[in-house]
């Protein structure tokens, strides 16, 4: 084996990098890096590729992707690796003043394209692109280098990808036969040959096999087309003979001149017919016009009668309307009267109502003010006592006000004296006690620092301090610690900060604060309870004083007036009950109304006569305009013409009448007997048709005939049996052609099937290694399961419960967890064959379940211990568990520069 792990990544200048980083925590077996989104997780696969697979002298847009935006610095990275054991790293700096720089484990240097070259045969890769890593170029490692979005992508495998899968998986017999290199390149020249012929695909003829069939067609066109022409030719020869047979029969017994004679017989008679039906429709005409002057005599003599009758019957009618206008005008002046009468009776009991009226609203007036006064009284004692506890409660608030020993500042407080109290603990703890139990002489001979000790006292010290003994000397003190002016000084600021927080609530100590705390609370409760007593009394003015004081002044106001609105009103008898004056008010609402009513009936009454009378008025008006407008028009009328001349003029129309209808009875026997123009001209009509048709038709026939003459000539010419002949040759020279070259590709094809057949076998059983690794991971997550897999290696079913299953028609999860096994099922056999692996997988598994993905950590932890595995996820909490104890978890960490 030669396993490969690599060990170290650094980057600086790459993409969203533009400060050093490196990738820490990378060794054999797993490695996970869980990294938010946009964390560089893409970017540190991407620089890997860059490194390992890129060309140091890259350019263009390739280099451009590499670069940080904004920043003209060239990218560099560096990864560091081992092979066999043995420690390598790999420098490159692209862009400009571009360098590659791969160290060895011996401490020599390879650069620029030499250090590309060794990389190249150490990882067992083709030559590097020039255009950023391409999986042709790849190799394996296209395989097993998944980038981000791609997991759920089936692997395709590569040529030289395929290749080395087939040495490692084959052998030396079966690469021998099929399996290898020169397997291969028999099957490719067999089909390359072939390929002359039929197309790869479709199978279908191309080059000169497809020219052939081309040109024999043509040929046999060419041959269908002489004997066409040669039927074409006896055709020709038959339509001449009948077309020239067609002409005569067209031409015979037409003389020409005597149908032209026929013609112009027919036109004069119809010029005469054309005349004749003129005169008929001249005499309709007369007729027409004397029916009119007719009926407009005979309706002159209806509307003279119609006249007379009309003044007649107007006249009468102004007399009937004199004598009615006469006897309304009379009925008007009666109603008039009794209108007078009912309006003074209404008048006099409209005046007790309201006199009556006013004494009941005075009454209920006086009671309404009662009441209004009674209500305020009522509510001022109410506001006076709601007043009073607001006044309370507003001066138990301005009491607690004063005290500063707020519940947030006693908190605080209490937190400082904590803080202060922990501050001395941690002194006294710090500190060395010196003890003392002293007599009468050792307490008046004992100092410390210059000071008298307490005899029977501890004293705690942080620093050193010189303890006098007096005649017995000195002690020099040195406590062991650290920090003691931090010690001392922390607790000084913690006693300062406490004994300004108790200036600031005017206390001398935390137990007073609390106690004003307390007195103040009871005031802010006193002042509560003396505000909820006041919404009690008035809850519509919240306990505001000013608001009920403002209040309390408008209800005094309202009493006062109140008493003014009741001493103004004036009622007769203030003892009269609001029943009594209710009664007396209906007694003379009831004649009030009664005599409304009769008023009413009087005004309407008289409203009618006049009405009526005015109606006659108008009536006779009329009457008398319409009687003299009959008689105006009489007169009128008569002196225009008389009665005699109207009966005159009629009796004339009717005689001119009875002329013109027989003058149009003669015109119309005069046009019977000459005949109608319209069948004259349809007789000419058909006849010049004819005669039209017939010199067409001949004239057609003509022209046919001379270009049947033209096309026999053309036809005898060209010699169609010669044609035929010639064509025959052509045919059969490219039919013996076409079947030696199908012969040719029936031997091509049965070869190719024996290769293709030899190759299957071969591939089953050089499959047969990878489809082994790749069953115990396929049970884990499906049961009993097989895959389908092509010689290409790639993956075509997933066959469980006796049913084989497309894999492009299985789930996108299903399909990502197959091609992740199949690459570690590939990474495995590669392994086991000493070749340099290292599974890396970009943000993977984003569409397995809860228990697939289980399945799926086992296996990755299984080819873990084989090779070494890089996981890149954005999961945190899916992918934490990945690995177990064995989990190696990564990180980006700022690093130094990286020195190129």
């Amino acid at each position: 084996m030669r396993p490969l792990v690599l060990t170290d990544l650094r980057l600086q200048q790459f993409r969203k990098f533009a400060n050093p980083v490196r990738l820490s925590g990378l060794g054999p077996g797993l490695n996970l890096l869980c990294a938010p989104n946009e964390a560089g997780k893409s970017t540190l696969k991407a620089a890997l590729d860059a490194a390992l697979f890129t060309r140091h002298r890259v350019g263009g847009q390739t280099v451009e992707a590499l670069r940080t935006q904004g920043n003209d610095v060239p990218p560099v990275v560096q990864v560091g690796f081992s092979l066999d054991g043995q420690p390598f790293t790999l420098t490159k700096r692209f862009f400009r003043q571009h360098r590659a720089r791969l160290e060895r484990p011996d401490g020599s240097v390879a650069e620029g394209d030499a250090a590309e070259k060794e990389l190249e045969a150490l990882l067992g890769f083709e030559t590097l692109g020039g255009r950023g890593a391409r999986a042709e170029a790849l190799g394996v490692w296209g395989l097993l280098w998944v980038a981000q979005g791609e997991s759920f992508l089936l692997p395709e495998v590569a040529a030289s990808a395929r290749g080395s899968l087939e040495e490692s998986l084959a052998g030396g017999e079966v690469a021998a036969i099929t399996g290898g290199a020169r397997g291969h390149r028999a099957a490719e020249q067999v089909r390359a040959e072939l390929a002359r012929f039929l197309t790869p695909n479709n199978r279908r003829p191309t080059k000169r096999y497809a020219e052939v069939l081309q040109e024999l067609d043509r040929a046999q066109a060419d041959l269908e087309a002489a004997q066409k022409a040669k039927e074409e030719l006896a055709g020709f020869l038959l339509d001449l003979d009948a077309s020239r047979r067609e002409r005569e029969t067209a031409e015979y017994g037409v003389n020409p001149e005597e149908e032209e004679h026929q013609i112009q017989r027919l036109r004069e008679n119809l010029v005469a017919a054309q005349q004749q039906a003129s005169q008929v429709e001249t005499a309709k005409v007369n007729v027409a016009l004397a029916e009119q002057t007719l009926a407009a005599a005979q309706d002159g003599v209806s509307r003279r009668q119609e006249t007379a009758r009309l003044a007649q019957a107007a006249a009468a009618a102004a007399t009937t309307a004199a004598e009615t206008n006469k006897a309304r005008s009379e009925a008007v002046k009666a109603a008039g009267e009794a209108q007078k009468l009912a309006e003074a009776a209404f008048t006099e009991a409209d005046r007790a109502w309201r006199s009556a009226s006013q004494t009941l609203q005075n009454i209920t007036a006086l009671a309404q003010w009662q009441r209004q006064k009674d209500a305020s009284a009522e509510k001022q004692i109410r506001l006076e006592q709601a007043l009073a506890a607001a006044k309370e409660s507003a001066a138990a608030q301005r009491e607690a006000e004063k005290l500063l020993a707020t519940d947030a500042a006693i908190k605080k407080l209490r937190l400082l004296v904590r803080k202060r109290d922990e501050a001395a603990a941690a002194r006294a703890a710090a500190a060395t006690v010196l003890q003392f139990s002293l007599t009468a002489e050792g307490e008046a001979a004992l100092w410390l620092d210059g000071s008298p000790v307490d005899a029977a006292g501890d004293v705690a010290i942080t620093r050193a301090a010189e303890l006098d003994l007096g005649p017995l000397g000195k002690i020099e003190v040195r406590p062991g610690v650290q920090d003691a002016a931090a010690i001392d000084q922390a607790l000084a600021d913690a006693n300062e900060t406490v004994n300004r927080a108790l200036d600031t609530l005017e206390c001398g100590s935390l137990v007073e604060a609390e106690s004003q705390a307390e007195q103040r609370q009871s005031l802010l409760q006193q002042a509560g309870a003396a505000s909820d007593r006041s919404r009690a009394y008035a809850p519509e003015f919240e306990g505001d004083a000013g608001r009920i004081g403002a209040a309390l002044e408008t209800l005094a106001a309202e009493i006062q007036a109140a008493e003014n609105a009741m001493s103004e009103l004036a009622v007769p008898d203030r003892e009269i009950l609001p029943e009594d004056a209710t009664s007396i008010l209906r007694e003379t609402e009831q004649e009030r109304q009664d005599r409304y009513d009769g008023l009413a009936r009087a005004n309407q009454a008289l409203a009618l006569a006049e009405q009526s009378a005015q109606q006659a008025q108008s009536a006779l008006a009329g009457a008398e305009a319409d009687n003299e407008a009959a008689a105006t028009a009489v007169r009128a009328a008569r002196a225009s013409q008389s009665d005699e001349q109207l009966l005159e003029h009629m009796r004339l129309a009717k005689a001119a009448l009875d002329d013109a209808q027989n003058h149009h009875r003669e015109a119309l026997e005069q046009a019977q007997n000459t005949g109608e123009p319209a069948g004259i001209e349809a007789t000419i009509s058909r006849m010049e048709k004819a005669r039209t048709n017939r010199q067409q038709r001949v004239a057609k026939l003509r022209e046919n005939i001379a270009s049947l003459e033209a096309m026999i000539r053309a036809h005898s010419d060209r010699g169609p049996d010669e044609a035929i002949r010639d064509a025959e040759g052509c045919v059969s020279r490219l039919t013996v052609e076409r079947e030696r070259i199908e012969r040719d590709v029936a031997a091509l094809q049965l070869l190719d099937n024996v290769l293709r057949e030899a190759q299957s076998r071969v591939e089953s059983r050089y499959l047969a290694p990878l489809t082994a690794k790749l069953r115990p991971h396929l049970s884990a997550l499906f049961g009993q399961a097989e895959v389908g897999m092509a010689g290409d290696f790639s993956l075509r079913t997933l066959n469980r419960d006796r049913f084989a299953e497309e894999v492009s028609q299985l789930s996108a999860g299903t399909q990502e967890q197959l091609a992740i096994l199949s690459r570690i099922a590939f990474a495995e056999v590669l392994a086991e064959q000493g070749r340099p692996v290292v599974l890396l997988l970009d943000d993977a598994l984003v569409y397995a379940d809860d228990r697939r993905i289980q399945d799926m950590f086992g296996a990755l932890e299984q080819a873990a211990e084989h090779f070494q595995v890089i996981v890149l996820s954005c999961r945190h909490r899916v992918f934490d568990g990945l690995g177990g104890a064995n989990q190696r978890l990564l990180s980006i960490e700022r690093c130094d520069p990286i020195d190129v």
